[in-house]
């Protein structure tokens, strides 16, 4: 699973400060994966212009 995957990235040092991006159909996960450090979420069905502007916000903040 994504949350999985999220898990696996937060435990490896060199990832650790890796910024990272949820599409979600399922909303009700995101605290969930709060708490393991995502930076953002948009649930899906997803807005193009939605998205770009996830990413935009994402790229300009500064690291974790």
């Amino acid at each position: 699973s994504g949350m999985d995957v999220l898990y696996s990235v937060r435990m490896q040092p060199h990832l650790a400060a890796m910024k990272v991006m949820i599409l979600t159909a399922r909303p009700n996960i995101i605290p969930e994966v709060e708490a393991l450090g995502i930076d953002c979420w948009l649930s899906k069905p997803v807005m193009p212009a939605d998205f770009r502007a996830m990413v935009r916000r994402v790229l300009a903040a500064p690291p974790r």
